[in-house]
């Protein structure tokens, strides 16, 4: 059935608004749609330039710690000693101080009124000729007054020692310059009052190093000691290496100078060398570990005029310990007379290096081990050669004594093992 115009016009006019809403609603729509995909996107976008933002940070830093810990490493390099070893020798906190001397607790005027012990009466000297004499007595001395004396002035010297005459007698005490027993003063003694630290400077310093600045000069000290007596011996801060060496970097008055002082070696050789062998109860201490030479003050020290210990006169003084090797450092040694003490262990091989030694008197000590060994005979220029009542072990190999000390007049090495 046709429809008439009318009712088609009326018709269309009823559903054009229809059409109309429902494409509008549907063009809304599209519209929201397409702005939410723009905002998805967007923020899709964000994310990603924030991660790539990341990542770059992220290989910034782990290509700095790269460059700082290769850094390191080549600081560690060039550093004299390592990081292990420098943690390894750091010397325990709270260290005490040695104790003090047993001769302190006296009073100075009981140590004035104190004198060596009298000499017995001297026996038959003994002849010039340089034959080879073996003595049963353990005890016999060199005499404290031979024609060519050394002087306790820092500038004698020893003349025509050949011409030394040597008595028998056993009980003659060590010569002292002072006519009284030494006082004991603040700088007798030290006392580990810091922890020795070493430098982490690196060694490869520029050409000019200001030797006075208080870190420098310490590292520079103790390179120095640590090349004389190894690492090792300073990883106990008690040993007597710690304490001759804390006394030199901060409590010795000389205050030495690492890179002026020519004498630093002997004077911690002679530091380590007290502390080994108990020097606070020696009984003639005095003067040590004061002034500024080891020559002047230094009681049973003497000393040439280039200022070498040429002489160390410590019978019967209480020495109670082992002898250190650090007497290598003593390279003008003539004259080394311990005997009637308490020394223990064996005698170093290192005195083989002191071949200006015309004297050498160990005897009634607690000595062991082997006495002739290899480097003794390069002591090429000994005289009196004197070991008797000790606890020594081995044969005697004559013909190296005869051909090693051609000058050789006394040779005691009685009542040994």
């Amino acid at each position: 059935m046709t429809l008439s115009f009318r009712r088609r016009a009326i018709l269309i006019l009823l559903v054009i608004p229809l059409v109309e809403k429902t494409s509008g609603k549907t063009f809304g729509r599209s519209l929201r749609y397409i702005d939410h995909v723009k905002k998805e996107q967007s923020h899709t976008l964000k994310n990603a330039y924030h991660q790539s933002a990341n990542l770059d940070n992220q290989a910034r830093r782990k290509h700095n710690e790269t460059a700082t810990t290769l850094l390191q490493q080549r600081r560690l390099r060039k550093k004299s000693i390592s990081v292990k070893e420098y943690e390894r020798l750091q010397p325990a906190k709270g260290a005490r101080s040695p104790t003090k001397s047993k001769s302190s607790k006296k009073s100075k005027s009981s140590k004035k009124s104190k004198s060596p012990k009298a000499s017995k009466s001297s026996k038959d000297s003994i002849s010039e000729s340089p034959t080879v004499t073996i003595s049963e007595n353990p005890t016999a001395a060199i005499s404290e007054s031979p024609t060519a004396s050394i002087s306790e002035s820092p500038t004698a010297t020893i003349s025509e020692i050949p011409t030394v005459t040597i008595s028998l007698a056993p009980t003659i005490s060590p010569e002292s310059s002072s006519s009284s027993a030494p006082s004991i003063s603040s700088s007798s003694a030290p006392s580990i009052s810091k922890i020795i630290k070493l430098s982490s400077v690196p060694s490869s310093a520029p050409t000019s190093i200001n030797c006075t600045d208080p870190e420098t000069r310490e590292r520079l000290l103790m390179e120095k000691f640590v090349g004389i007596s190894g690492e090792k011996s300073f990883i106990d801060p008690n040993s007597p290496q710690s304490k001759a060496a804390n006394w030199i970097i901060n409590e010795d008055p000389l205050n030495a100078n690492p890179c002026t002082f020519s004498s630093l070696a002997q004077r911690y050789a002679m530091g380590v060398f007290y502390f080994a062998l108990n020097g606070d109860d020696w009984i003639y201490n005095g003067g040590w570990f004061g002034g500024t030479s080891v020559c002047v003050g230094w009681q049973s020290v003497s000393c040439d005029g280039d200022g070498l210990v040429i002489s160390l006169l410590l019978s019967q003084n209480n020495l109670v310990g082992k002898i250190p090797r650090e007497v290598k450092e003593l390279t003008g040694m003539q004259l080394f007379q311990a005997y009637d003490n308490e020394i223990s262990g064996r005698i170093p091989t290192e005195i083989g290096l002191l071949q200006n030694m015309v004297g050498f008197d160990i005897e009634s000590n607690k000595l062991e081990g082997e006495l002739f060994f290899d480097e003794v005979f390069e002591l090429t220029n000994i005289q009196f050669f004197r070991a008797s009542g000790n606890q020594f072990s081995g044969t005697v190999p004559w013909n190296n004594v005869i051909t090693s000390f051609p000058k050789l007049k006394q040779f005691w090495i009685a009542k040994n093992r």
